[in-house]
């Protein structure tokens, strides 16, 4: 690990872990610290926790990390000799493709992309792509120029098969460090490298897949007898080339891919559980509900998440959930805040199928 420099998940990059330097100086409200010198904590933070500031004073600063807080609103005093200000760097750290485990780095730069580059999407989409739109964290390949605005085509990782980007929308991410050769990896590894690259082919394959449906289509509108039902043999004939191309498709997927699907349904879990204005309803014993917002406090170092649903209105605490990663699990924090979410709603958790691995 760089000395001096913390990696954390930047929620403004859809989560994608990034590089914050650490400072020697206060911090602003919002900023997050580490504490380097707990000195009188009483218990309430450790060594390398990384919180959030909610207010400043004279000689500290006040965070947002417990709902039992010294003043009873879920804050604490931190003195200003007891931690570093992180401040974001240019920095993240990217899965290695066709690699079960291990990052590389990349600096974000903006300039406009060039044939081969590798770009993220730093703000939300304004392009549609087949009726969705991309969204910040989003990584992908450039494809091509666009012909308006000087938009570019771009390959996304997992998300679509290709849509275009406002410029502005991208930042080129330009490689720190080099994956090592396949055949200096491990076999697990080598093994996960042959399988994406069998999976590219089969995007290729389903590209051809869907002409030939086309062609199919066609032939049975304006070639089938009277005595054959043209609309029920298109139908078998769909519903068998989608069947074939998903078995193929799950049969061809890596690890990181089904854990990629498992993290896509947490995010997704988190959303629908909030109204359309974004806030969580918490039952009360007298039958209305709270209307709250949720703040979620990610310890990367302790491996847990706490959900804080506090009142719209009154800012009061009024319930809190909490999830911790097994041991022998990978600690994911979108996971994380699905499954303390739902405690602090009082929700039952999904399987642990439904989320990859056990949380306490």
């Amino acid at each position: 690990m760089l000395s001096n420099i913390t990696v954390l998940p930047d929620e403004s990059l859809g989560g994608i872990e990034r590089e914050y330097r650490e400072v020697n100086r206060k911090a602003a409200v919002g900023e997050r610290i580490k504490i380097v010198n707990p000195i009188a904590s009483f218990g309430d933070y450790e060594r390398g926790d990384i919180m959030t500031v909610y207010s400043t004073g004279s000689g500290g600063v006040h965070t947002v990390e417990t709902a039992e807080g010294w003043d009873g609103c879920g804050h604490i005093f931190i003195g200003d000799d007891e931690y570093v200000t992180l401040e974001p760097t240019d920095t993240v750290h990217l899965p290695i493709k066709g690699r079960i485990s291990g990052t590389e780095r990349f600096r974000m730069v903006d300039r406009k992309a060039a044939m081969g580059d590798r770009v993220i999407i730093v703000n939300e989409g304004r392009e549609s792509c087949g009726g969705a739109y991309y969204r910040k964290g989003n990584v992908g390949y450039f494809v091509e120029y666009g012909q308006l605005y000087e938009n570019i085509r771009v390959s996304f990782d997992g998300t679509f098969r290709k849509c275009y980007v406002s410029p502005g929308d991208y930042r080129v991410l330009e490689p720190l460090t080099v994956a090592p050769l396949l055949s200096e990896q491990s076999a697990q590894d080598q093994a996960a490298a042959t399988i994406s690259a069998l999976a590219l082919r089969l995007d290729a394959l389903t590209e051809r897949m869907d002409a030939l449906e086309a062609k199919v289509d066609a032939a049975y509108t304006t070639q089938l007898t009277t005595e054959a039902d043209p609309e029920a043999v298109l139908k078998a004939v769909r519903k068998f080339s989608e069947g074939l191309k998903r078995s193929v498709s799950d049969a061809l997927k890596t690890p990181q891919q089904r854990r990629d699907e498992i993290v896509e349904r947490a995010k997704a879990d988190v959303k629908e559980l909030a109204r359309e204005d974004g806030k969580y309803l918490v039952p009360t014993s007298f039958g209305n509900n709270y209307v709250t917002n949720v703040e979620f406090i990610v310890n990367r170092d302790k491996r847990k998440v706490t959900a804080i649903l506090r009142g719209a209105a009154s800012n009061k605490v009024r319930a809190v959930g909490r999830a911790k990663c097994a041991p022998n699990d990978v600690f994911n924090a979108h996971i994380g805040k699905a499954i303390s979410l739902r405690r602090a709603l009082g929700l039952d958790v999904p399987a642990e199928s439904a989320y990859g691995g056990s949380r306490k």
